[in-house]
């Protein structure tokens, strides 16, 4: 019985670890988004404006984490050079990831990215925001390793790395579409 026992526990276990890995997966894709809100400006003369633009543009970046089965979790870090109507800005993230792969070539993953930093030179002035948010998203895997995703994302930066502004509450939302490579290692 013993034997049996200890039998069984090694399947278990090797089975277990045969599916189980390091998930390695760099996405490249295409982000349009709207920004709203409000920033103070500290010059000779307070003021507060609205913040009312559109920013599209490239983004990259990757996955890594470890996969088991179905499950899948890790950090995620993203970057893109992006155009805020007409002005050129640049975004990065670092966040950490959670996903569920379906058997039936579908993918389900949500990001919460704890460091968000987006920047944008408007009339001669660079701007830096900081904030947080998440990203959601749904992905089909129609061709081996190469994953074509739909993603939602909310941003929200409160403060700046200026001495323009004084105060800032800007969010932005939108979405990405873009392909990744999913890798189990």
């Amino acid at each position: 019985m013993r034997i049996k026992f200890l039998l069984f526990v090694a399947l278990v276990t090797f089975s277990a670890n045969s599916f189980a890995g390091i998930l390695i997966e760099p996405y490249l894709g295409y982000m349009t988004g709207k920004n709203s809100g409000s920033v103070t400006i500290n010059t000779p003369i307070t003021a507060t404006l609205d913040v009312d633009s559109t920013t599209k543009g490239a983004a990259f970046g990757g996955r890594l984490g470890y996969d088991f089965l179905l499950l899948g979790a890790g950090v995620e870090a993203m970057s893109g050079s992006l155009d805020t109507d007409g002005d050129d800005s640049k975004l990065t993230n670092l966040g950490a990831f959670v996903s569920f792969d379906l058997p039936i070539m579908l993918r389900f993953f949500g990001t919460y990215f704890f460091s968000s930093k987006f920047s944008t030179e408007t009339g001669g002035v660079d701007y830096k925001y900081k904030g947080n948010g998440f990203k959601a998203g749904v992905g089909l895997t129609t061709l081996p390793f190469v994953s074509i995703n739909l993603e939602y994302f909310s941003m929200n930066y409160e403060n700046d790395d200026t001495a323009v502004l004084d105060n800032a509450d800007v969010n932005y939302k939108g979405f990405m579409l873009g392909v990744s490579l999913p890798l189990s290692l």
